[in-house]
């Protein structure tokens, strides 16, 4: 991290990386077979928009998968799917949201940390979507993710902690 980024240039520069990131997988298709359909890519915090430009790059066919680990937000208007993460950049778009990211960005968003984000450990908590990631490749644990249709609902118990096949995904690379 640097001690004072200057957000608005590397957001500028998030688009530029995206679209040579975009252009490197073609060139890895071209230079030795690669399928983009068999192909994931992820990102954290800037890196999130990094790999969401890649991915509105390769539209025809898509990548086959973006995570996006605490997508950077502040300097990007989420509500417009061509300048931030959104499920139309891959196959299958997975966000894990732990201080940063705010709004659901993929098709299945995952919000470990609420409610015990420690607002005053911002890089640490920050940090924790890439580490929840890193976990689900390294070890043999899964994170059991259950659906949940809002906040309230989820601070109030009402959720089902019950994993079946209609109401719980695993959170990661497995």
């Amino acid at each position: 991290y640097a001690l004072d980024p200057d957000a608005d240039s590397a957001a500028k520069y998030a688009r530029k990386s995206g679209t040579a990131l975009g252009e490197y997988v073609k060139f890895l298709e071209n230079a030795v077979k690669a399928d983009r359909r068999n192909m994931q890519l992820a990102g954290h915090s800037m890196g999130g928009q990094v790999v969401s430009f890649a991915g509105k790059e390769l539209t025809n066919p898509k990548i086959s998968t973006i995570f996006g680990l605490d997508t950077a937000e502040g300097n990007f208007n989420c509500s417009d799917p061509t300048d931030c993460l959104n499920p139309t950049d891959a196959d299958l778009v997975v966000e894990i949201h732990t201080m940063v990211s705010r709004t659901d960005k993929g098709h299945i968003d995952f919000w470990p940390l609420h409610p015990n984000v420690n607002p005053f450990n911002f890089i640490g908590e920050h940090l924790k979507g890439a580490d929840y990631w890193v976990e689900s490749i390294a070890s043999d644990c899964t994170f059991e993710a259950y659906s949940c249709p809002d906040e309230d609902s989820f601070m109030n118990g009402k959720c089902s902690t019950t994993c079946t096949k209609d109401n719980c995904n695993h959170m990661g690379l497995k």
